[in-house]
């Protein structure tokens, strides 16, 4: 008896925070400013984009370039380094008429 009344109360806790969180009364975000001080903008996810098409989204010339020594001399290509040539795939409004 214990144990029913404890999975349907557990079952109602989760219904009111599905129905909490679909319909945005729960955010977890600051009221923070869109730029920083510096200016730069700060990136927040909105969405998930899927995909069944490869996205290359590696600026490889631009990382070729300030790399060549590297690359030519046969020495090793970090994560580290390659990380500032990763690009984002940034979301486009386009009006569907």
């Amino acid at each position: 008896m214990k144990n029913k009344t404890g999975i349907i109360i557990l079952a109602c806790v989760l219904v009111v925070s599905f129905i909490l969180g679909v319909t945005g009364a729960i955010t977890f975000a600051k009221n923070e400013p869109a730029d920083n001080t510096d200016g730069a903008s700060k990136d927040r996810l909105i969405g998930v984009f899927i995909t069944t098409e490869h996205l290359d989204l590696f600026d490889f010339e631009s990382y070729f370039q300030d790399n060549v020594d590297k690359v030519l001399s046969g020495g090793e290509i970090s994560s580290s380094d390659s990380a500032l040539y990763e690009d984002k795939l940034y979301a486009i409004l386009v009006d569907d008429p």
